[in-house]
């Protein structure tokens, strides 16, 4: 079909069939227009204009290079060994027993079918294990004294996809095998990922929610896939029905959209989508949950009222910030600064530094909750965006991938048995 060129076109001309040429653009989209009278295997200046009569040709099976460089399917030397890191490590650090209150009050809850007062009341979270266990209860025989085992090994089976997923989305935003490498090892061996890769906690399928969910929405922005982007922001909103890694993130369903040329009116409309999907749980516990779930939500909300009184935020979780990120990841601490300096005169990375700015904010955010200072796991939320932004700039300033990779390792692995005491 004919359809106008959008600005921004300065890219590389190369021969294909007769009488056409083939035109690649930043965002990926790939198109063929009519030859110039000039001949083909030219590069276009800054401002010359592509021709309107230009054949669409994005979704056809034509080579392009662009889309490659963004895809992780056929990474499998980058990512699997990653996913069998996570698992391997997940497996040997597991927890024998239920060590956090919240696991045992999710295998309670999980077990009985009944909602959380937590956050936006986690229903995904719950449901599907409450799923797996009435399939082992009924089909296998397990009693409900083992039943913490399904949220624990369920949470062990996801850490190796979560690091795949955020392997994917670092991918996409950043068009580099090395990059996204580095970015999914710094939450891999992240001593809390580590750590709570082997709980029957939410922070591991939530990770895996927002890393797959981003990623689909990423992706159909790049290749201006409106429909697909306003179905993955709804994914996205519901991925906070896991863990509310995406309520921190919800801005940049819109800004990114922006970033990729979408129209503002759709931007705002995904914005909705993905925040109306957010509450789903608790429009979900309110209308079929028990009579009192609302009730107990606003206890909740008044108790821990009452424990910011006993408990204030001082100047004090100034000093969290810094010690917190540290034990969360030695590395993106480090390189965090730099990278987003480095990272804010690159245009083409808009939507990477969306992410890392965010993930920046989310921590900021939470050192004005009281319970940050007994749950350093809460920067985890900050670290899913940050380690895209770090594995760039580490890639950026040291191509040499052993080097990179041992860096990462190093920094990380070095402070691990500490910072996870």
């Amino acid at each position: 079909m004919l359809c106008p060129a959008p600005s921004g076109w300065n890219c590389f001309y190369s021969t294909f069939p007769d009488g056409y040429e083939q035109v690649s653009h930043p965002t990926g989209v790939v198109a063929l227009r009519v030859k110039p009278a000039a001949g083909a295997n030219r590069r276009c200046e800054s401002g010359d204009p592509v021709s309107t009569n230009v054949l669409c040709l994005a979704q056809a099976s034509l080579p392009n290079r662009a889309e490659h460089a963004h895809d992780w399917k056929s990474d499998y030397r980058q990512w699997l060994p990653l996913l069998l890191l996570a698992w391997a490590s997940a497996l040997l650090l597991r927890d024998r027993f239920i060590s956090d209150w919240d696991a045992f009050d999710y295998t309670a809850y999980a077990v009985r079918n009944v909602p959380t007062s937590l956050g936006l009341g986690r229903a995904l979270f719950l449901g599907y294990n409450h799923a797996l266990w009435e399939l082992m209860h009924h089909w296998f025989g397990m009693p409900a004294e083992q039943s913490h085992l399904i949220l624990t090994y369920g949470a062990i089976v996801q850490s190796g996809p979560a690091v795949v997923g955020l392997y994917a989305l670092y991918k996409e935003l950043t068009a580099s095998r090395l990059a996204a490498t580095c970015g999914a090892l710094l939450v891999a061996l992240s001593p809390l990922y580590l750590i709570y890769s082997g709980r029957g906690m939410s922070e591991i399928p939530g990770a895996l929610a927002f890393s797959w969910s981003l990623w689909w929405m990423m992706r159909s922005l790049r290749l201006g896939y409106l429909c697909q982007y306003l179905g993955a922001a709804a994914l996205f909103g519901l991925s906070a029905n896991i863990r509310e890694f995406a309520v921190f993130y919800l801005p940049v369903v819109a800004l990114a959209a922006r970033v990729y040329g979408v129209r503002w009116r759709l931007c705002l409309t995904a914005f909705a989508v993905a925040a109306l999907a957010a509450v789903a749980g608790i429009i979900f516990w309110s209308l079929y949950g028990s009579s009192d779930y609302l009730s107990s939500v606003i206890g909740w909300y008044q108790l821990s009222a009452r424990e910011r009184q006993v408990h204030p935020v001082t100047m004090r979780n100034l000093w969290l910030l810094p010690a917190y990120a540290f034990i969360c990841s030695p590395a993106a601490t480090l390189a965090a600064p730099f990278a987003l300096r480095r990272l804010w005169s690159e245009r083409p990375r808009r939507a990477l530094l969306l992410m890392g700015c965010f993930g920046l904010l989310s921590d900021l955010v939470l050192l004005a909750n009281h319970d940050v200072s007994v749950n350093p796991r809460y920067l985890l939320t900050g670290l899913l965006g940050l380690a895209g932004v770090c594995g760039w700039h580490l890639a950026k300033q040291y191509p040499g991938c052993k080097l990179v990779l041992a860096g990462t390792v190093a920094l990380t692995a070095n402070f691990q048995s500490d910072c996870g005491a």
